[in-house]
């Protein structure tokens, strides 16, 4: 998984050929059956480098205990694997249509908590973290019934205090993830 994830890397050819050969499906099964174990870490990693379709997303976020997993690895000690979750998460709920399922992320207390403390790390250390954190939060903010918890955890606050610290197209996000906070009484 270490070899294909550099692969992956390499190049947009590579990751083209890897995904062609149904290795998002193999996986999303991988990273879900074997729990909490460096085999499902080392296949997330990867998973998040390739675009998935929205049947992928929707059996990811139908499932509730997948999003209990995923909302978990946001508090994991390795802040590689914290930034995996909330890059998985967002892909999912991005590519996920309905707003029922949509919802029901966003409706996971701790998944706005995590994601906010993702990007709370230095910038220097992670400069991921600020891209995938924002990514994540636009796409859970858009549920406009769990804006609120997003108020709470302290999403505006941290938008604010890392705008300066974001490249332009990630602070626009910020900006618009910001405005969708303050249509909400609470924001």
């Amino acid at each position: 998984l270490r070899r294909l994830r550099g692969l992956a890397r390499d190049s947009d050819k590579n990751r083209s050929v890897i995904s062609s050969l149904n290795a998002r499906e193999i996986l999303l099964q991988v990273v879900f059956a074997n729990m909490d174990s460096e085999l499902s870490h080392e296949s997330l990693a990867l998973l998040v480098m390739f675009p998935l379709g929205e049947s992928e997303c929707v059996s990811v976020v139908s499932d509730s205990d997948r999003i209990a997993y995923l909302s978990r690895l946001l508090f994991h000690s390795s802040i590689d694997v914290r930034i995996n979750s909330a890059a998985l998460i967002e892909i999912v709920v991005a590519g996920t249509r309905s707003p029922e399922l949509r919802a029901q992320v966003s409706n996971v207390d701790e998944i706005f908590e995590g994601v906010i403390e993702i990007m709370k790390n230095p910038i220097s250390s992670y400069p991921r973290a600020l891209k995938i954190g924002v990514k994540a939060l636009f796409a859970l903010c858009l549920v406009k019934q769990t804006r609120t918890k997003a108020v709470s955890a302290g999403a505006a606050e941290t938008l604010i205090d890392r705008l300066s610290d974001f490249e332009k197209c990630d602070a626009e996000r910020a900006l618009a993830t910001i405005e969708l906070l303050c249509r909400v009484p609470a924001g």
